[in-house]
């Protein structure tokens, strides 16, 4: 009995270790310093204030949705509403069809040869549906 708790405890030691190890990486954002330096400037720049409702603000959001790049030209200060308001309004516009398609509107409309507005009423039919998955998959096909 007393073997398997000082197992379980050594691998719990692990799993904190670990996951503090993950932690101090910087939750995956490459050169965490350069991040967290230019994002106290960007915070300063704007007194604290998200640049949308001016509400006080700890977060700073990449305009290019990048997490490399820690530029302070790319980094602004939002509140936590604003900053989920952007990134929900963002999935709602191309989720759809990169969950149906694999791929953007915009994207579609490439692999289509097609402008994207044009593409968005065809695809409200059955009809247009099932061409547009025909023409993704003779693209894929040909990709490969």
């Amino acid at each position: 009995m007393e073997t398997k708790i000082e197992d379980w405890a050594a691998d719990m030691r692990e799993q904190i270790k670990s996951d503090k190890e993950k932690r101090d990486i910087g939750r995956g954002y490459p050169d965490h310093y350069q991040f967290k330096q230019n994002s106290l400037i960007a915070l300063d720049k704007a007194n604290h204030e998200c640049i949308l409702c001016h509400a006080p603000v700890k977060i700073v959001h990449h305009l290019d949705l990048s997490k490399d790049n820690h530029e302070l030209e790319n980094l602004v200060p939002l509140c936590s509403k604003c900053h989920s308001y952007v990134h929900r309004r963002g999935a709602k516009k191309t989720s759809k069809y990169i969950r149906e398609y694999g791929y953007t509107l915009k994207q579609l409309g490439l692999i289509m040869g097609r402008p994207k507005e044009g593409l968005y009423s065809s695809m409200k039919t059955d009809e247009g549906k099932q061409a547009v998955k025909d023409q993704v998959s003779i693209f894929e096909k040909y990709i490969e």
